[in-house]
């Protein structure tokens, strides 16, 4: 059942993408492209597994740099088990912690940006999600430690403040480098032509 109705909303999204592209719809087109594909990579990714796998490989991961910082925590499925003053804690990695929707994001933000060569998109994404990745290993780092070195009462301080922050300070950054500068440059560059184009009009009248 899940197969159908996932073909059902792909086949729904392509029209509309294909629709907007006819109608040369540019800042439509890119919305429902990039946060449809958003949309349809989570879904799937959550029926055959893969975000508990992803969660189950950053938990092993942080487990294993807990321990080179001298922190006895380790990895349960998708769970991490982090000492405290007050015994065990317990980090549970869900959908929203995996970092799943910011790389599926940041992959479809990029893989319908159509102003970049298919080289660059290519470079992009490799580049933005081995940097999201490592945020997001670098946040479920440092909520440990925060546990391990003041104790439970600051998990929630640590996961809610110190972790996001951490985290989306450095998506932000990959952003504004690979997404958003870009972009900025693209329409900079328009406008001016734009205005010499008009000029030379005016002048050639």
């Amino acid at each position: 059942m899940f197969f159908i109705y996932f073909i059902v909303l792909m086949i729904i999204w392509e029209i509309a993408v294909i629709f907007l592209y006819k109608k040369r719809q540019w800042l439509l087109y890119y919305l429902v492209a990039a946060f449809g594909l958003t949309f349809l990579l989570i879904i799937v990714s959550q029926h055959v597994g893969f975000d508990t796998l992803l969660a189950k490989i950053e938990m092993g991961q942080t487990a294993t740099l807990l321990n080179w910082v001298n922190i006895d925590a380790y990895s349960q499925a998708a769970n991490l088990m982090i000492p405290t003053q007050e015994g065990w804690a317990v980090l549970i990695c869900t959908l929203e912690c995996s970092a799943l929707m910011e790389l599926a994001v940041f992959f479809s933000l990029l893989l319908f940006y159509f102003k970049f060569s298919v080289a660059r998109k290519i470079a992009s994404i490799l580049l933005g999600v081995a940097i999201t990745y490592a945020a997001n290993i670098l946040r479920l780092f440092s909520i440990s430690v925060i546990a391990n070195r003041f104790g439970e009462d600051y998990i929630f301080l640590a996961h809610t403040v110190v972790g996001r922050l951490l985290f989306f300070g450095f998506v932000l950054v990959i952003y504004w480098y690979l997404v958003t500068r870009p972009t900025i440059s693209y329409v900079g560059k328009s406008l001016i032509e734009d205005a010499i184009t008009e000029t030379d009009g005016g002048e050639s009248a």
